[in-house]
């Protein structure tokens, strides 16, 4: 069924990623200042790509009261997990569909990659609420190790999703400029 040129499937699409882009813009432009303020102006946890250590984490949970980790865990966290859930069914769902003229196996793979993004996301949120739910002095170091590498996984899996996207962008023009 197609209403002015689109589909309705990518009807639905792009009202999902203008949704997800909605909810992008509440990160980063409000509760990520009111976190950065909070924070005594460091970078988010799970904003910081190449990981964190132990001391790196004391540092940022030392400027969080209890009133902020509230704020945290009450604000942030819900906001972020509503986000990756949005974008990781919009990647997925954009790649499913831009790598429709492939075989199924390499369909499903790549379309599997903005999963495992969310998957790690998702560990990630929970690994870092229990961070600020222990506070700055009851942290461990296998503890800050472990939601670190999950941050890391998180954009790796990421960055990974949106070249794929980029790519499948790119070879789906070409496929129609070929008529294919």
């Amino acid at each position: 069924m197609k209403i002015s040129g689109l589909t309705l499937y990518w009807k639905l699409y792009w009202l999902w990623v203008g949704i997800t882009i909605g909810l992008y813009a509440a990160l980063v432009f409000w509760a990520g200042p009111r976190l950065s303020v909070r924070a005594g102006g460091l970078t988010p946890l799970d904003l910081r790509m190449g990981g964190y250590d132990l001391a790196g984490a004391k540092e940022l949970l030392g400027h969080f009261d209890a009133g902020n980790v509230g704020s945290y865990l009450n604000v942030w966290y819900p906001l972020d997990m509503t986000f990756l859930s949005f974008i990781t069914l919009a990647m997925a769902a954009g790649l499913w569909q831009l790598f429709r003229r492939v075989k199924l196996l390499v369909r499903l793979a790549v379309t599997a990659i903005p999963l495992a993004y969310g998957l790690f996301d998702v560990f990630e949120n929970n690994a870092v609420a229990a961070l600020f739910a222990t506070g700055a002095d009851g942290l461990t170091t296998a503890s800050v190790k472990m939601a670190a590498q999950f941050t890391q996984a998180k954009f790796v899996f990421f960055f990974m999703a949106v070249f794929f996207i980029l790519f499948g962008l790119v070879a789906d023009i070409l496929a129609r400029r070929k008529g294919l």
